[in-house]
């Protein structure tokens, strides 16, 4: 199966897997330290996988004939997405500042992005799967 999966896209997947799964055990680490309170890691988390999934519409992911692999590009409504999601990355840290504050706001980032990153994983993995299927490959 991933013989068809171009080598950027598996490189991709990989720094998901590894970002989120840091930047989450930051967080925990940030729980289990007194730093913040476990339910603000969990809304973080929410939020963070619910904009994570959005903006795996960044890069259209499609089955590339020639090189009998699954790639992803951008497109016109791509760069869209990705214009909300820098506002949103920007943004994020300004807003949730508002309700939180010191070490806990770092944590709470964390957390955030660990959603995001996870979130692409997710959106990018049924895609592939869709696609996959699709040509009859398991």
């Amino acid at each position: 199966m991933h013989k068809h999966i171009d080598r950027k896209l598996m490189m991709r997947l990989r720094m998901f897997i590894l970002a989120g799964v840091i930047m989450l055990g930051i967080a925990f680490y940030d729980v289990m330290v007194g730093q913040i309170i476990w339910w603000l890691v969990l809304v973080g988390l929410v939020v963070g996988l619910m904009a994570g999934y959005l903006a795996g519409r960044m890069f259209t992911i499609v089955w590339h004939e020639e090189d009998a692999k699954v790639i992803s590009k951008l497109d016109k409504t791509s760069w869209w997405v990705i214009l909300i999601y820098i506002a949103f990355s920007l943004s994020r840290r300004y807003v949730a500042n508002v309700w939180i504050h010191g070490p806990a706001l770092l944590a709470f980032v964390f957390a955030t992005v660990s959603g995001v990153m996870i979130g692409r994983l997710i959106y990018t993995t049924i895609h592939i799967q869709k696609i996959l299927d699709k040509q009859g490959i398991k």
